[in-house]
């Protein structure tokens, strides 16, 4: 779900998917370490907050559940 005005919105998603690929970390523009796929559903919940201008996003920060997603 999302909510709005003029000068933010901020989104509520559910985020799901199935591991079928590699799961690439990155430390520092470096790739830090790479889980092979596993096959296995994923779901967790991630809130999105845009500033908005003009009508256009300006800025875009997110709060998501990466240990979450990692330990699924």
């Amino acid at each position: 779900s999302t909510v709005a005005d003029e000068k933010r919105a901020i989104s509520y998603v559910l985020f799901t998917g199935t591991h079928t690929g590699p799961f690439i970390g990155f430390r520092d523009g470096r790739v830090d370490r790479v889980i092979p796929p596993t096959g296995r559903r994923v779901e967790v919940r991630h809130a999105h907050v845009y500033e908005l201008r003009d009508g256009e996003v300006v800025t875009h920060d997110a709060v998501r559940d990466d240990l979450g997603t990692l330990t699924q």
